[in-house]
């Protein structure tokens, strides 16, 4: 009979922990007035070079790893101010809108908690695969996303680096959720 209640004790705590773990971690940051400053960039790498063949082989090796260098675009910065509201900061997700803007990928959660989110995407059956992360430290966010996809005769990486300060708890005339462009 003890060790029944044992077993059925040691249950309902593992269930009880493996819930909270589940559960969707509040993010470490307050609501307010944010400005965000989105840096991108995207860069190419051929995978297959179909015309190599068509160069002597003494200059093949050379000419192929001349080929395979990354092509990167210039970066590009945007700068936007939002009004968080106490709604998204109750979880990373809503936050970060990861659920809306990757719904069609599968997405894993490696990392969620009040300071750091870590998500994995694979998208397009597997032709996408990445990562997105965040940080906290007080009022200010960290992130991070890279994405490659592997295309037929090359792979594309796109790389977002997202910084975010907390300007103050009074959003103004911005509606909440929304976006401004970020004044200079």
């Amino acid at each position: 009979m003890t060790q029944r209640v044992i077993v059925s004790l040691a249950s309902m705590a593992a269930f009880v922990l493996l819930a909270q773990s589940t559960k969707a971690a509040t993010v470490g940051i307050k609501p307010g007035l944010w400005e965000w400053s989105t840096t991108s960039m995207t860069s190419e790498v051929r995978t297959v070079i179909p015309e190599i063949g068509k160069v002597p082989a003494a200059e093949r090796a050379q000419v192929e790893a001349e080929m395979r260098k990354p092509v990167v675009a210039p970066e590009r910065t945007v700068k936007d101010r939002k009004c968080v509201t106490a709604a998204m900061v109750q979880s990373w997700p809503a936050l970060t809108r990861v659920d809306q803007d990757y719904a069609a990928c599968t997405r894993k959660s490696l990392t969620q908690g009040a300071k750091a989110y870590k998500v994995a995407l694979q998208c397009g059956q597997g032709k996408t695969n990445g990562t997105i992360e965040y940080s906290v430290d007080g009022d200010r966010l960290l992130g991070k996303s890279v994405l490659t996809s592997h295309e037929s005769t090359y792979d594309k990486t796109e790389t977002a680096t997202i910084r975010a300060t907390r300007l103050g708890g009074d959003c103004g005339d911005l509606a909440p959720g929304k976006n401004s462009a970020a004044k200079k």
